[in-house]
């Protein structure tokens, strides 16, 4: 693979409030040769590995996270995460699927992150959102799944011992949607 990226991270620290922003932004360019992934077949048990034989993939990441304070020992934090993917199949020009986004890669990628903490127990509430994507390298209405979304729960606490140990419980996929 060739890999090349190009990044930008800006944070500051702040008194009041708000205690602290950060913002990243990274562009990223892959060329894979031989890039194998794996599509369900007849079933979720049963998978088959293909080998596409030139892969290109641009990209862009970006993220914002920051902390209030919501009182003298609660906080809010929240974050935000964005990707956008483009994954392209460049194998062969005179192939049907050439230029086509490879299968089971979504463009855009959302997820958002919002938790409450007190101490050292913690609140936080995640909410992903995907867009389209093929399961066949042919990028065809009949091959097309629709984006999703799914949310999850979870709650944590570190205990002040002597080596440090964390207790969490987490619900996935909260509203129970099919993706």
């Amino acid at each position: 693979a060739e890999q090349f990226n190009a990044g930008i991270t800006y944070s500051k620290p702040f008194t009041g409030r708000v205690n602290y922003l950060s913002l990243t932004a990274d562009a990223y360019y892959n060329k894979v040769k031989d890039k194998i992934i794996a599509i369900p077949n007849k079933d979720l048990f049963t998978w088959t590995m293909m080998n596409l034989g030139l892969v290109d993939i641009r990209g862009l990441d970006l993220s914002l996270k920051t902390q209030m304070a919501l009182g003298q020992q609660l906080a809010l934090i929240l974050s935000t995460n964005y990707t956008y993917q483009k994954a392209l199949d460049i194998t062969d020009p005179e192939s049907s699927v050439y230029l086509q986004q490879i299968p089971y890669t979504p463009e855009h990628t959302l997820a958002l992150n919002v938790g409450i903490s007190r101490g050292n127990t913690g609140i936080f509430y995640n909410h992903i959102i995907s867009s389209h994507r093929y399961y066949l390298s042919e990028n065809l209405p009949e091959y097309h799944v629709p984006g999703f979304s799914v949310s999850d729960l979870s709650m944590s606490h570190q205990l002040n011992t002597k080596n440090p140990i964390s207790l969490s419980a987490e619900i996935n996929n909260l509203f129970n949607q099919s993706y």
